[in-house]
């Protein structure tokens, strides 16, 4: 449904500039097997833990008012009271996001069979007071296990003010009007995980990735007096608006990192097609056909023109109608012999882009199929199991 949307918007798109007497470019969509960072093809079926959470501010207990930086003289600075956004409980909610919703980005995948945290928790201490950690696992037939950590680097918030500003028609100058106060919340947060081989008791992969969250608000004005106005203060907000949903969202993109690790993924893309430099008019009927999303017979009017007039842009066309079809090996193919007959560097530099696609597509298709051998470590397994546990 979205690839059929995204076609119409680009003929509607076309038809619209075409209307204006401009020309429209030609896209054609494509799609890339792109492999995980590590091989997991033997270890589809994977545990993972409950997060474990590190809050640097446990014991931070912040005035309920928040502070109020560069004040202006003269201006109400105290007036500003703003209460906190700050919640202990923060991230110990952020931990639980994390954990659920890396169990359901790593089954969206449709590459891992998932055990969530209940599971991989319950196996673990089980292994622990029965000293055979990695029997529970490969009993429970799980493959791989994930333990990840949040750590809670650092918090601010402040207020600072601004000067607002008019300027006089007559003079020109700019004349202040009254004061804004914003709100400037930060917090940076880190997240770190684990990957270990339970058959073969080796470290997968350690990694981390980190995030910093910005936001500014405006949360009061404060009104010079001018002429028989007089001076007024005005509150925006009362409290500090929530950091749960920029937190949240930071973490997703944390997360998306993270499975793009461990998992070959399918990425969607545009390629442009060359215009028609022969000027040949039945080539037109190849731009229609692609608009359409009729590459079949898009490429049979490109491919045709290639042959017949040796036009390099049929030719390079041609190849990028069998890259959308899904026949990249196809692509490379006649790419190079675009490449080889007629010298154009645009042809050469498209078939060194494709040629390294097809090999990564090669090593994804590896990856799903399981012909690929495992990743070592260099890590004792008492070393790995130590690790376990961030």
């Amino acid at each position: 449904m979205m690839k059929k949307s995204l076609n119409t918007l680009l003929i509607l798109l076309c038809a619209a500039v075409l209307a204006l007497g401009v020309s429209c470019s030609t896209f054609v969509q494509v799609r890339d097997h792109v492999p995980a960072a590590v091989n997991m093809s033997s270890m589809k079926k994977i545990a993972v833990t409950s997060t474990n959470v590190v809050n640097n501010y446990s014991n931070y207990s912040p005035n309920p008012y928040i502070r109020i930086q560069n004040a202006h003289i003269g201006a109400p600075d105290s007036q500003i009271q703003l209460y906190t956004a700050w919640q202990g409980s923060l991230p110990a909610t952020l931990g639980i996001h994390t954990q659920s919703s890396l169990c359901q980005k790593l089954s969206e995948t449709d590459y891992f069979t998932v055990a969530e945290p209940t599971v991989a928790d319950a196996l673990y201490t089980s292994g622990v007071i029965l000293g055979s950690t990695k029997d529970q696992f490969i009993q429970a037939g799980i493959d791989a296990v994930l333990s990840s950590r949040l750590t809670v680097l650092t918090y601010d918030e402040y207020i600072f003010s601004k000067e607002f500003y008019h300027t006089d028609q007559a003079t020109g100058n700019k004349v202040a009007d009254g004061i804004n106060y914003y709100l400037k919340t930060t917090m940076a947060i880190l997240l770190e995980y684990n990957v270990i081989g339970v058959e073969q008791s080796k470290l997968v992969i350690s990694k981390n990735y980190n995030r910093k969250i910005e936001k500014e608000t405006l949360v009061a004005t404060y009104k010079y007096a001018a002429g028989s106005e007089p001076a007024r203060f005005t509150y925006k907000a009362y409290t500090a608006p929530s950091l749960l949903d920029d937190c949240r969202s930071a973490i997703n993109d944390m997360l998306t990192g993270i499975v793009n690790d461990l998992a070959p993924r399918w990425v969607y893309s545009y390629e442009e097609l060359l215009p028609n430099s022969a000027k040949v008019k039945e080539i037109d009927r190849g731009y229609e056909l692609a608009q359409s999303a009729n590459y079949s017979m898009a490429y049979d009017v490109f491919y045709d023109a290639w042959l017949r007039y040796g036009d390099v842009n049929s030719g390079y066309n041609a190849a990028i109608l069998l890259y959308a079809r899904g026949w990249l090996e196809d692509a490379v193919v006649l790419m190079q012999e675009v490449y080889t007959r007629t010298g154009s560097q645009r042809a050469y530099e498209k078939a060194q882009e494709l040629k390294y696609k097809l090999q990564q597509a090669q090593i994804a298709d590896a990856q799903v199929s399981g012909t690929t051998t495992g990743v070592n470590s260099s890590l004792n397994e008492n070393e790995v199991w130590n690790i376990y546990v961030l």
